[in-house]
């Protein structure tokens, strides 16, 4: 991982809102906040669905802070089935979603754990 925009006075904050007043921890929308206009882009995960925090992918051979996609897990009740979506991160585009078939805890982080090596 590469930290080229580290100290840099950054355009976009990616989050994630929930709809849900008495449930802070589902989050059911994200948030593109415009840090220079002031202004915010949200999409819905839809009824039924809560989302995890998008992680930024980006483009090859571009620069732009907005220049890439957004991978985010969510969770379908309707379905209990766990899915990866990806959004354009300039225009928040739906581009896929990657159905898996199961139902898992949401992140990104924290959910690894390391096999027993050959030797033992």
């Amino acid at each position: 991982m590469t930290f080229a925009r580290a100290g840099d006075d950054l355009r976009y904050l990616y989050t994630l809102e929930s709809g849900i007043p008495e449930d802070l921890f589902s989050s059911t929308a994200l948030v593109r906040h415009d840090l220079h206009r002031g202004t915010g882009q949200q999409v819905e995960a839809g009824p039924g669905r809560v989302l995890g925090e998008a992680v930024f992918v980006p483009q090859p051979g571009r620069k732009g802070e907005d220049h890439g996609w957004l991978l985010m897990q969510g969770y379908d009740a309707r379905r209990d089935e766990n899915f990866l979506e990806v959004r354009d991160a300039g225009e928040l585009d739906f581009v896929a979603r990657v159905w898996t078939a199961q139902h898992f805890p949401l992140g990104f982080h924290g959910n690894f754990y390391s096999l027993p090596s050959a030797s033992q």
